[in-house]
């Protein structure tokens, strides 16, 4: 089982290129994006209503590159992406991996790693939301999956900086729908500072892709870590 971790410090990339075999940089992380994706813009049928306006640039950047990119096997095709930290084995012996598949639109994204290690509630895995991935508008692109199937896409979220609740706001996007599948996330109101909280949704791909979009109402939006399951369709 492969999970891979996403918001590396420089801003990580990377590319998973089938079903069973996924892609990362060492260092220098890097993606691809499928070829019904353009490479300078969010898919045609991703709509971008309903984002602030504030937001000027939605234009994926064009100096995204797929160098230095090195083969992980996951046979179990499942994707677990953990934003902002470094890669690591936990203690049931699964590997997460840094950041891949994460599109900056505005070249403004950050990623944290907390000096301090507070105790994370709710989870058995602190490390995990020790880190995060930050900013107004967030994006991530799953290309390569199967439309044969769904998918369980789980969201990991931890408020690990302010201190009370309506402070930090966004919506949650998943593929072309044009309202939001998580309106007016407030982590804080929902488990406190410090603490595990999790949103699951099952999806479909379409065009073979799954696409996430964190959009900033107050402050800015932030992930933790991501994890794409496969399901039998029903």
């Amino acid at each position: 089982m492969i999970y891979i971790v996403a918001g590396s410090t420089n801003g990580g990339k990377g590319i998973i290129e089938s079903s069973n075999t996924y892609f990362m940089e060492a260092f220098n992380l890097g993606i691809k994006i499928p070829e019904n994706i353009s490479n300078t813009n969010i898919p045609e049928n991703i709509p971008n209503t309903n984002i602030p306006e504030n937001i000027p640039n939605t234009d994926i950047p064009e100096n995204i590159t797929n160098t230095n990119i090195i083969p992980v096997e996951n046979t179990q095709n499942i994707i677990y992406i953990n934003c902002g930290g470094n890669t690591f084995i936990d203690q049931f012996s699964n590997q997460w991996l840094k950041d891949i598949l994460f599109i900056d639109p505005n070249i403004k994204t950050k990623s944290l790693m907390k000096k301090t290690k507070p105790s994370i509630t709710n989870t058995d895995l602190d490390i995990l939301y020790h880190s995060e991935r930050f900013a107004k508008q967030l994006i991530y692109i799953i290309p390569e999956l199967n439309n044969q199937k769904n998918y369980l896409v789980k969201l990991h979220f931890a408020e690990i900086y302010f201190d009370s609740f309506d402070k930090r706001v966004f919506d949650v996007y998943l593929n072309n729908e044009p309202k939001p599948i998580e309106s007016k996330l407030d982590i804080f109101s929902q488990v406190g500072k410090n603490a595990s909280l999790i949103k699951e949704y099952t999806i479909a791909p379409i065009n073979n892709t799954i696409i996430i979009k964190l959009i900033s109402i107050k402050n800015n939006s932030k992930i933790s870590a991501i994890e794409i399951i496969e399901l039998n369709k029903e």
